[in-house]
């Protein structure tokens, strides 16, 4: 059975006032070698009389900017031209904007720049979404969370309760990965507060930002049963060694502390349910990595060195209510992983090779006895029928991806390692994608993409008989008991896209997807999985209008999941409720 929820209109309206102009300044450079570019042409995006030309070292500085979101455009020939992503320009500090170029070798009387919202990738040419800085500020009702703001493309859907899971193409959020600057987030949370930016020498710069919020004052006004408190900071530190030569140090933490609002005066049925129910839970976690980049005379090495870490404490009373003899857990879990990852690119004109290998230490093993079994081979192919307007997309893979820690880790009461005796794997996906992209001009973008993902060894509930594909929708620890690696899995569907940047002045996306996902039973027999969202809809729109107002809006729809009934039965046993202190699943 569906329900189909309807989420009607988030409005956003803002205004920003600014009485001065401000600089833009940075550094032209060849993306391939980071050589300084001389004498390349640079000009605020719609203003082609506001600009200036790079000098011998490639240095640029352009002065009176008006303030609000624009954009660069820089040429040069002999080098592809150049649109950077929007950025802020304020009146209180200076903007700085590096320029990569990328070489080009062509013959032609005249160039003709024309910004663009669609950009297409070598690389990728199917799938690929971007966004810019202002859109993801304009977003309406996104608050600059950036797992909101990508709900708005095609395939993408989110969990229950309002969460910023992010559910793609019918897979579950655990498929994803998030990278800042080439070192990976395990998380993606929390809210900004105070940030501060600027040069610490001439040839290098700091960012460092620390978040709090204060949820728990608004729960507790709102007589919430629980008082979330999240903090966390982020922090970058970039340094050029030289021309040759990039450092960058980033990290990441933070720290939730969960409590349970015992004040509520007279709490009614559901209150007192979710105070019986929700164990007391704090947690903290970091990210740290080195970045290194040394550019050479025709490509670029790049060094990764990471290490993440997160560490959960829960503690569970009967009813929550602390004595002696009502304690039902304790425990405390922690996964940290150590990881070095190369990657390098040499450009040999015609060609372009890229190439890398990852070493990962975890505290599991991970069984990763021979490569070979975990072999990943990819294909991806692109024809223009029309030369920049239409194309057909092609691209093929497979994908292996571990189990959580929760399952790799779970031990039985003599301390062995249940799942592993139990044989569980690396999970496979095959994954095929065809689609076909029109661009009729430089600000629209159409797009159809059939997509298949077709999942292999999957971890399935010994106790429950339920593939893990259709857990994972309520909060709490999943994967924390026997699995075997017995179930399969498929999620199919197709998309489409309409992009507009100047719709009747209107920034326009619109979406809908018809996705079905489904994983087996103990008897072979696909049924839907806790993903299977079916249709999505998505229509966001925005305009600035003078004096720097904005207003956006969007629209949104999503089929309800399916759901798994109560085992009445095992549930009005008053043993097995307090074992938990919730109901059991048929």
């Amino acid at each position: 059975m569906h329900k189909y929820f309807l989420t009607f209109l988030l409005l956003s309206v803002s205004a920003t006032f600014f009485g001065q102009t401000g600089v833009v300044k940075g550094r032209v450079f060849n993306h391939k070698n980071n050589e300084p570019v001389p004498f390349v042409n640079i000009i605020i995006d719609g203003k082609p009389t506001q600009g200036t030309t790079s000098d011998i070292d490639g240095n640029y500085s352009i002065t009176k900017v008006s303030p609000g979101f624009t954009r660069l455009v820089a040429s040069s020939v002999g080098f592809k031209k150049f649109i950077s992503d929007d950025f802020l320009v304020t009146n209180s500090k200076t903007t700085d904007i590096d320029i990569g170029l990328d070489e080009q070798i062509i013959t032609l009387e005249q160039v003709t720049i024309k910004p663009s919202v669609v950009e297409r990738n070598e690389e990728v040419p199917v799938s690929l979404q971007k966004l810019t800085i202002q859109e993801i500020e304009r977003s309406p009702g996104s608050n600059r969370d950036i797992s909101k703001v990508i709900q708005s493309l095609p395939g993408v859907a989110s969990s229950p309760s309002f969460r910023n899971d992010v559910i793609v193409r019918g897979g579950g959020p655990g498929e994803n990965r998030f990278n800042l600057d080439g070192v990976e987030i395990p998380y993606l949370n929390h809210f900004s507060t105070l940030t501060l930016n600027g040069l610490v020498t001439k040839n290098s710069s700091l960012i460092f930002s620390v978040r709090r919020s204060y949820l728990q004052l608004l729960f507790s006004a709102l007589k919430l049963p629980f008082l979330p408190t999240y903090n966390d900071y982020q922090f970058k530190y970039k340094i050029d060694l030289d021309k040759r030569n990039q450092i960058s140090v980033i990290s990441i933490g933070a720290l939730d502390n969960n409590k349970l609002n015992t004040g509520i005066a007279n709490p009614d049925a559901f209150q007192r349910y979710i105070l019986q129910s929700l164990p007391v839970n704090d947690q903290w976690s970091y990210v740290f990595g080195l970045v290194y980049r040394h550019f050479r005379a025709r490509g670029y090495d790049t060094w990764v060195v990471s290490r993440n870490m997160l560490n959960n404490d829960q503690i569970k009373y009967t009813n929550n209510v602390e004595m002696p003899d009502s304690l039902l857990f304790r425990y405390n879990s922690q996964e940290t992983e150590n990881k070095l990852r190369y990657e390098g690119l040499t450009d040999l004109v015609k060609w372009k090779i890229t190439y890398g290998a990852g070493l990962e230490d975890a505290k599991y093993a991970n069984k990763m006895n021979n490569l070979l079994d975990q072999f990943s081979p990819r294909l991806s192919a692109s024809y223009a029928f029309v030369p920049d307007k239409f194309f057909l997309n092609f691209n093929m893979g497979r994908y292996y991806q571990l189990p959580a820690y929760t399952s790799l880790g779970f031990r039985s009461n003599n301390g062995a390692l249940v799942n592993d005796s139990l044989g569980i794997k690396y999970i496979s996906a095959d994954h095929v994608v065809l689609g076909l992209e029109y661009q009729p001009d430089t600000k629209t973008k159409i797009s159809l993409e059939g997509f298949g993902k077709f999942y292999a060894n999957y971890p399935f509930s010994i106790r429950d008989s339920v593939a893990l594909a259709s857990k994972g929708t309520d909060f709490g620890a999943v994967g924390d008991e026997p699995l075997l690696p017995l179930s399969n899995g498929r999620a199919y569907g197709f998309e489409v896209l309409v992009r507009n940047a100047d719709f009747f002045k209107f920034n326009v996306i619109l979406t809908y997807t018809f996705v079905r996902s489904e994983f087996t039973t103990f008897t072979g027999d696909y049924i839907p999985s806790a993903w299977d969202n079916r249709h999505l809809i998505n229509v966001t729109v925005g305009r600035k209008f003078k004096g720097n107002w904005e207003i956006g809006a969007k629209w949104r729809f999503a089929g309800g999941q399916p759901y798994t009934p109560w085992d009445m039965d095992k549930s009005g046993l008053v043993t097995a409720w307090n074992a938990q202190g919730r109901g059991y699943l048929d």
